[in-house]
């Protein structure tokens, strides 16, 4: 009698979202849905264009995406990336647009202030590590002190 039960569409999403990748599929699904909203509501949205477009402006989320990962991987925290981006961005824009700096100079110097405030950062957390090992910190509350 019980092997001819067949779980019904409700009890087999249930049984689905209990699997390891379960999580990820009302995800897709809806990611699936706004694809297929957008694309018939603007003709423009599946054109090449719209694809570089989003390819370019992901690409810096992607890259921090992937130094965050190897920080995470780890098992330790960094915030301090999404500043010290904003920073050099923001250096860049003002040497490019106000100083009128050539961009690939500008480029160059954000870069190597990001390598000097990482660098900095990079010393002072292990010295507060140090001076707060009595109270046992981690290393997220160091530059809370």
């Amino acid at each position: 009698m019980e092997a001819d039960y067949k779980p019904g569409p409700v009890e087999r999403f249930r049984l689905m979202r209990e699997t390891r990748f379960g999580a990820f599929v009302p995800v897709l699904l809806a990611l699936i849905v706004i694809w297929i909203y957008f694309s018939i509501s603007e003709p423009a949205f599946f054109s090449a264009r719209n694809f570089y477009f989003l390819f370019m402006q992901s690409a810096v989320v992607g890259t921090l995406a992937v130094g965050i990962t190897m920080v995470l991987l780890l098992g330790d925290i960094d915030l301090s990336v999404a500043a010290n981006s904003g920073v050099c961005a923001a250096l860049m824009a003002v040497l490019i647009a106000n100083l009128g700096v050539v961009a690939p100079i500008a480029c160059l110097l954000a870069i190597f202030l990001g390598v000097l405030l990482s660098a900095g950062q990079g010393i002072l957390v292990p010295m507060s590590e140090f001076r707060l090992s009595w109270s046992r910190l981690p290393v997220f509350w160091a530059f809370r002190v």
